[in-house]
């Protein structure tokens, strides 16, 4: 689910014809790539989450993502730019799912590894 947020982060400057400046790319475009890679290669890894390196390994990429997710909400008012509403909301609302989805794998991965 996570990597499919990345992938909309990634798309969705195209599909509302966003011109990408700067601060697209710097909020939406490469984070998204980061969070579609890490979301994806930590979907694929999560059968080792039963040792401590893959639980350790789970950690650190669901708070890499946690990041990406808090920078994809908050860059596009740290670098002023100017989006219409729909368009303003389609780059927030992934940074809010993003969060939101890695801080709860966070806690049910920690919450399993202490079991």
């Amino acid at each position: 689910m996570t990597a499919a947020l990345g992938v909309w982060a990634v798309v969705a400057p195209f599909v509302f014809s966003w011109d990408v400046g700067a601060a697209v790319l710097a909020g939406s475009i490469l984070p998204g790539l980061q969070v579609l890679v890490c979301g994806a290669y930590a979907g694929l890894r999560l059968a080792d989450a039963t040792s401590e390196h893959g639980q350790n390994l789970f950690a650190s990429l669901t708070s890499a993502v946690a990041v990406l997710g808090a920078w994809v909400l908050v860059c596009p008012l740290l670098l002023g730019a100017r989006l219409a509403d729909s368009t303003y909301m389609a780059t927030i609302l992934p940074g809010v799912a993003i969060l939101a989805l890695s801080l709860a794998n966070g806690y049910y991965g920690w919450r399993d590894a202490r079991e």
